[in-house]
């Protein structure tokens, strides 16, 4: 999972592999300061999956603070805390699930987490995937595209 991470990153320009006689090292890309910067855009976001999300700050702030939100909660308190917080030159973003609740309840989830029956899928049961696969299918491709979508807005 490191290694598929690592493409991940690395695609996006965040790090790179560099070969020296003393072997491999892998290193942060430091944007250039010149880079213009700017706030990823509301469409930006719904169109990777993420609609809903709230971004804080600047965009001349030179690192970011993600905030992930809990079951069928949302982003609006995580926003609230990151400009609460007031860490110099950092951004936030409180993401949205992209999962909503079932039976049109408020809030939203990362990954599958009711039986039919509305009861939440219990993992201590033998055999159980059924949310790590929903994890994975419905958030991995996403976290890349925003990997990807923030690199561009510098």
């Amino acid at each position: 999972q490191l290694a598929r991470f690592l493409m991940v990153v690395e695609s996006c320009c965040l790090l790179r592999c560099s070969s020296t006689q003393a072997g491999s090292r892998w290193e942060w890309v430091q944007p250039s300061p010149e880079a213009s910067r700017r706030v990823p855009s509301g469409a930006e976001l719904r169109d990777i999956g993420f609609g809903g999300s709230i971004f804080t700050g600047s965009c001349s702030a030179l690192s970011m603070l993600v905030l992930l939100h809990g079951l069928g909660d949302t982003p609006a308190p995580f926003a609230q805390l990151a400009r609460a917080m007031e860490l110099p030159l950092t951004a936030g973003l409180a993401l949205r699930a992209p999962m909503p609740l079932p039976a049109g309840m408020d809030g939203s989830m990362w990954h599958a987490a009711f039986e039919t029956t509305g009861a939440l899928i219990d993992p201590r049961r033998g055999g159980e995937w059924r949310r790590v696969d929903s994890l994975k299918r419905e958030t991995r491709a996403r976290l890349g595209a925003l990997l990807h979508l923030l690199h561009g807005c510098g």
